[in-house]
Order: C-alpha cells, then structure tokens, then sequence
C-alpha cells in the first residue's frame, strides 16, 4: 500500500483514515524516524543548548516510545548521559526532560533500573527531590525514583531517604504523593537489618500509621500504607529472633502511637473499596497477631477497645457470605479465598489466646535443662576435686631425682626466673579472664524471641484469669462458631485451626461459660465424626479436645460419650494395628498419647 515506505510523506491522521481509526502501535512504530545514534552523539556536547534542544525531542519520542521503537535503543549507551543531564544545574528544563526520559524507559524496558542504578542515578534522583525550587522535577524524579524501587527496592533503602519524603509529602499533590507511599511500600519489602529499619522504616511508621485514619476511598493509596507498616511490622520478629527486647520497644513504640485504634478503625470503617477490602483486612489481621503475639501491652489494648466482637461480626459475614455462593456453582479456589479472612480471624483469636499445654511443656522442658545443668556442673566439680586431690599427693617437682638437678647455680637460677615468670604470665591471664567474665555478667543477656513468646503466654494466663469477663465475651462471639467452620470448608489449615482453638477454650475457660457456649448433643456428633476420619491429624486433635471436655465437663457429657460410641471409638484408638489400618502408617507415639489412655480408663470405668 502506498504510504507504507517510511521514506515518503505519510502523515499520522492518513495513517488512522488508512487503518479504520485504529491505533496500531507496531504499525505505527514503522513510521518512527527518530535517529537514535544522531541524538546519542548531540547529548554528548558540551553546549548546554544544543543538549536541551535534542533532549527535548527525545523526550517527546520516548513519550509514544513502544517495545518495538526501542529496538535500536542502547540502554548502556543513553542511561549514563541522562543521569548526567539528571545532574545539570545550569539549565533546569534538561534535568526535567531527562527525568522524563528515564520515566518513560522504564515504564517501556523496567529492568533498564539497574543501569540507572549503577550509573548513580538514584542518588541524582534523590538530589532533585530535595530542591522542591522546581516543583515539576521534584515530581518528575519521584516518578523515575519509584520504578526504580519497584526493581530494585535496596538501592533505594540504602540511601535512608524515606523520611525526607514523608516530610515532604505535603507539598505534593494527591498524584505525587501516592508515589512517595508507593515508594514505601517497595522498600519495606527489601528491609534486611535493624540498622535498615531505624534509618528508614523506624521513623515514618508513627506517620504512616497515622494515615490509616485519613484515607476515605483511595484504594491505591491505602494498600500502600497497609502494605507498609505490614511489611515493617512482620519482618520485626525475623530481625530480632534472637533479642526480643528489641522487637518489644518497637511493637511498644507503635502501640502508643495509636497503632491498635487506628488498624481496628480500619476493620471496621465502611469506606473502603470492595474490591480491595478481603485485601486490606488480611494486611490488618496479620499486623495485629504479629502485635498481640509480641506485646501484652498491644493485646491488653486490643480487648479493651471491644475489638472482639466486631471479630465475631466479621466472622458471621464470611460464613453468611460463603453459605450464599454455595448456593449456586463455585468452584474449589473461590470457595477456598473466600475463607481467606476467617482464617486470619482465627489466626488472630489464636494469637490472643494463651495456651495453657505449651506453657506446661516449656516448665518441663526448662527444668529438665536446669537439672541436667546441674548435673554437669556436679561432674564438673567432681572431676575438679579429683584433680586437686591428685595434684596434692603428687606435688609438681616433687618426683624430680638428684641426677636431673643442676649443678650450675645460674642455669638453676634462670630456670627458677623462667617458671615464676611464666607463673606470673598465667596468674595475669586468669586475672583477665576473670575480669572479662565480670563484664560480660554485668551485660544482660538477650533474650530469644521463643522465650519471651512464652514469658508473654503466661502473663496472658495471668490476666485473663482476673479479667474473665474478657475471655468470657472471646467465647461468646468465637466459640460458637467454631464447629461451623470447621464444617464449611475444605481447607486442612482452617480446619486444624478450629480444633487447636476449641481445645485452648476448653482448657482457660470456666466451667460454667462452656456449657452456656456449648450444645452437648452437637459437639458429641461433632466429635463422633472427627473421630471416624481417616486423617490422623483431625483424629488425634479430636482425642485432645475429647479430653479437655472430659477433664472439664465431665458431668455433662460421660454419659453422651458413652451412648454416641465415642467411648468404643477411643478404646479403638488404643490398638495400635487399628491406626495402622486406617493410614497405612503405625504412629507409637500418637496411638499411646496420654489424653487416649485417660479417655479409654475414664470411660471404661464408667461403662
């Protein structure tokens, strides 16, 4: 067709006419006459002139530039000399189009970020921001500064400038100030250390956080600010796994700066877009648990703020919600992301909740290590003993023979110099090392993360034990529910999750709160099926559960237990052939646990 030589005069509207309208863009990049390796050579020359004018053309065709028009681009060729234009200060319009050049590169080639990485452009970048005297670059470069992020997030970490742009953030419009949030948001991602966290997350989280109350409808906007203080917040207890003091003052810090109110105001606002609320309700549910696993102080706050019940609200709308769509055809993934938050629910109440068995395990375990320390240090002290005894009966020197002693009283001498010397060397040893001891005890030891997890445990056990109304309102809106969602998916993870958190209700909660929870004849049939499962995992979550409920509601439930055949179904649960039939595996040590023997004895007797 004619026209279609890029030699001959063909103008953009006869192109549309030619081609119905349409835009083509691999057609259209037939058309691009622009000479790259001519604008290469131009950008090179010394007069600044001459480089504004072809940056500016440049930047106009890198504005409509396509994958394909890029073809005889030299990536490792313009990066360099646009940086350079990035860093002309005599004329501020060629900073601005080379921003706008590297805008629109890495919008069409992503992984050109490196290269401008590598060739310094970050820190230019970051320089341009800084002067808000051209408000127009400043913009510009964050535009550049957040692709860049996006590819490379530790480059920019590495700079320390996220404060900064915060601070800055009010002179930005609404556009340019989603950039710099998204920009927080890549970086947080990268956070490898606590000094990266001080120098760069640390100080802007108090704002960040604070900006969760502000956002209305703003979806992109507020997945960046959740995604933030999310990142920040989870990746705490990996950077301090083994100094948990340190991972408190940070939880601490955020919890009164209004972390707890402004996360549960979130949850419960009603102006966040749909589209991205099972999103942002994820980010917040796994934020708190981190915060309540960590923090009693975060967990206190949370119950006392009446958070639990909106739980129990949101958790009959997810079941509400998921009995409406199996109505009608839905298949197994959606079914599945549709307990996606009841599963976050259940893991935050799992997190506030104190487990009184691994709170017992660790006592055992702690004393069994204190026993065989002293164990130890008595073999040590023995071994210690004997030696000395050893060394007094047979002194040093004393077995020396008159033929092995010296005549020459000066090489006596020396030799007598030489031993005090070297005793004299040992003795200033000991003393240093004793010296270095007493510093090193005079240091507090930090404490593991694994540790202080439990020490929080028990303060929990503590403070619900003198709150019970609390755990009393937990059960009231969880417990209930928990035998219907275990019955509403297919999920083995919800599902384990359901049963390790009826077995922690029955064994904090008071008698008399469970049997006002509880239906005896539903949680009997609900047990019977478990129990019958081919799964070894539900089956032997079920023996503990059965055994709380003995342990706890005996009165009520022994004679249910019996006439259910639960009882037949536990005495079963003893012979190890019958576990070996059901899963082709024999598990010793779960077919003699000590729950199935105090069922199988228990019930045996009643029968």
């Amino acid at each position: 067709m004619e026209g279609d030589d890029p030699g001959t005069s063909y103008n953009f509207e006869n192109y549309l006419d030619d081609y119905g309208g349409g835009f083509n863009p691999a057609k259209f990049a037939q058309l691009s006459t622009f000479d790259f390796n001519s604008a290469l050579e131009e950008l090179k020359s010394e007069d600044d002139m001459q480089v504004l004018e072809v940056i500016m053309r440049l930047s106009n065709e890198m504005s409509m530039a396509q994958e394909e028009t890029l073809k005889n681009f030299s990536v490792d060729s313009f990066v360099p000399l646009l940086v350079k234009c990035l860093q002309n200060e005599n004329i501020p319009e060629i900073a601005l189009h080379a921003a706008l050049c590297l805008a629109n590169l890495l919008d069409t080639l992503p992984n050109a970020a490196n290269q401008v990485v590598d060739h310094g452009g970050v820190d230019a970048l970051i320089m341009k921001i800084q002067n808000l005297e051209f408000i127009d670059l400043a913009e510009s470069a964050l535009k550049v500064l957040e692709k860049v992020s996006l590819e490379n997030p530790s480059a920019v970490e590495k700079t320390s400038s996220l404060p900064f742009m915060i601070n800055l953030m009010d002179f930005f419009d609404r556009t340019t100030q989603r950039r710099i949030l998204a920009i927080c948001a890549n970086i947080s991602r990268s956070i490898s250390s606590d000094e990266s966290f001080s120098s760069n997350l640390g100080p802007i989280l108090p704002m960040i956080c604070a900006r969760m109350r502000l956002v209305d409808d703003d979806r992109t906007t507020l997945r960046s600010i959740c995604l933030t203080v999310y990142n920040s917040i989870t990746a705490l207890p990996r950077l301090h796994a083994q100094n948990a003091d340190k991972l408190v003052a940070h939880l601490e810090a955020l919890t009164s700066q209004g972390f707890i109110e402004n996360t549960y105001e979130l949850l419960q606002s009603s102006h966040i877009d749909p589209a991205i609320r099972d999103t942002i309700s994820t980010y917040c549910f796994r934020m708190l648990r981190t915060t309540v696993t960590y923090s009693f102080p975060a967990c206190e706050q949370f119950l006392v703020l009446g958070s639990v019940s909106l739980l129990g609200e949101m958790l009959q709308t997810e079941l509400s919600s998921k009995q409406k769509k199996s109505g009608r055809e839905q298949d197994e993934l959606n079914a599945e992301r549709s307990m996606g938050v009841v599963l976050e629910i259940l893991g935050l109440v799992n997190a506030i909740i104190p487990s009184k068995s691994k709170l017992e395990k660790w006592k055992e375990a702690e004393k069994k290590k204190k026993a065989e320390a002293e164990a130890a240090k008595k073999q040590k002290a023995e071994e210690e003993a004997a030696k000395a005894e050893e060394k007094k009966r047979n002194p040093e020197g004393e077995e020396s023979t008159d033929g092995q002693k010296m005549d020459d009283n000066g090489a006596s001498d020396s030799k007598t110099e030489g031993q005090e010397s070297g005793r004299s060397t040992q003795k200033d040893t000991e003393m240093e090392t004793s010296s270095q001891e007493v510093v090193a005890s005079s240091v507090p030891t930090p404490v593991p993360l694994d540790v202080h997890e439990i020490e929080v445990n028990e303060v929990k056990l503590k403070f619900f034990s003198e709150n019970v109304h609390l755990l009393n309102n937990l059960a009231e809106c969880i417990l209930p529910q928990l035998t219907a969602i275990y019955d509403s998916t297919v999920s083995a993870s919800v599902k384990m999750l359901c049963l390790g958190l009826l077995d922690k209700f029955l064994k904090i909660c008071q008698k008399d709160t469970l049997e006002s929870f509880l239906s005896v004849d539903h949680l009997c049939d609900f047990l019977f099926n478990l129990l019958t499962s081919r799964d070894l995992n539900i089956i032997y979550s079920a023996v503990k559960v059965a055994s709380s409920v003995m342990r706890k509601l005996e009165k009520g439930f022994t004679v249910k237990f019996i006439r259910e055949g639960i009882a037949d179904e536990i005495q079963q649960l003893c012979s190890e052939e019958y576990l070996a039939m059901i899963t082709g595996n024999t598990i010793e040590n779960q077919a003699t646990t000590s729950e199935q023997q105090y069922l199988a004895t228990h019930l045996k007797e009643k029968q």
